[in-house]
């Protein structure tokens, strides 16, 4: 394979500005919020990796939820 072939992936873009990352006994959860694509705005959008860094990584969910104002 040409080095500057590129094999089909997908890629997830975001600004990381305000990132908390922190970990429970499921795994390592990323949340970040504010995120000036139109489909982020006004949401929380949580990344939850189940598995153990460095080891095999199972699945790898999104999940939007509206934030409520207090």
């Amino acid at each position: 394979m040409d080095s500057n072939t590129r094999e089909p992936g997908t890629a997830i873009v975001a600004d990381l500005t305000e990132v908390s990352l922190f970990t429970d006994c499921r795994g390592v959860m990323a949340e970040w919020n504010g995120q000036s694509q139109s489909a982020f705005e006004s949401n929380l959008i949580r990344l939850r990796v189940e598995g153990r860094l460095g080891l095999g990584v199972g699945k790898l969910q999104a999940v939007s939820e509206s934030q409520t104002a207090d």
